[in-house]
């Protein structure tokens, strides 16, 4: 944490008293304003993704990136959380808790690259055969879906297994922005589609999340690479069918040309 907390000090849109809050945990969120953590953070691991890009990418290394994007984020959500939530309920995600994947799910490239890198080392040749059956599978139901009803028909996502996901340390900035306080009304939310239920969330680490999301975006772009945004079970298909895909990304082109483009996030 000593790391990320130094790259704060060189964030020259920022006061000197809010970097220096940062730096040495005496930020006030109350003070501070969510806006302004999340804009922190985008800032920060902007600089982070660029830097990394510049040092020079080839295929398979992207999936190293990402889980170094991974850690930083959750360290930093743990950090946030710790420092700026107390007296707060507490995230009630955890693994093993799947109540809210069967939802679309927005990805950039190098996070979907990084997911199926990991489902190929975890699976050996027979598995992973029957694995793209079902990812081809899953992509066809999604393709034909909205958000809406993805959600209403419970799209499970291709990374489910037994009820649990099988990237977990993998899985996307989107999937980790789900910050719900109470896993009862989720699973009365997500399990009763005639029951409308607002579960509420953890605002801190969702601004982390929310953060972490912008900056994927900004640092991808940055460096003239495909920063789309695809449905999660369209983009793994196609990079299980396609090897060329993260070649083609890294190259500067479209990493897929079949998978649903979503709008902006």
């Amino acid at each position: 944490m000593q790391l990320w907390a130094s790259e704060i000090l060189y964030l020259g849109r920022y006061s000197l008293d809010t970097r220096f809050a940062f730096f040495s945990g005496t930020a006030d969120m109350n003070k501070v304003g969510l806006a302004t953590m999340s804009g922190v953070v985008s800032d920060a691991q902007t600089r982070f993704v660029k830097q990394y890009l510049d040092r020079g990418v080839s295929s398979g290394d992207v999936s190293g990136m990402m889980l170094q994007v991974y850690e930083r984020h959750d360290d930093n959500a743990a950090l946030f959380e710790r420092e700026f939530g107390k007296g707060r309920a507490k995230v009630a995600c955890k693994q093993g808790c799947s109540f809210c994947c069967g939802q679309r799910v927005s990805a950039t490239a190098p996070e979907v690259f990084a997911a199926v890198f990991y489902a190929r080392l975890a699976m050996d040749s027979d598995e992973l055969d029957r694995f793209r059956v079902k990812a081809g599978e899953t992509a066809e139901r999604a393709a034909l879906q909205g958000a809406a009803e993805t959600f209403a028909e419970r799209i499970p996502c291709v990374f489910l297994e037994d009820g649990e996901c099988s990237v977990y340390s993998y899985r996307p900035i989107a999937c980790r922005s789900e910050t719900s306080l109470n896993v009862k009304l989720c699973e009365k939310g997500f399990g009763d589609l005639t029951v409308k239920v607002t579960k509420p969330e953890n605002a801190i680490v969702k601004a982390v999340a929310v953060g972490y999301i912008g900056a994927l975006g900004n640092s991808i772009k940055a460096k003239r690479l495909d920063g789309r945004w695809y449905e999660l079970n369209t983009a793994v298909a196609e990079a299980l069918a396609d090897p060329d895909c993260e070649n083609r990304w890294l190259d500067g082109g479209k990493a897929f040309n079949r998978a649903v483009y979503l709008p902006e996030i």
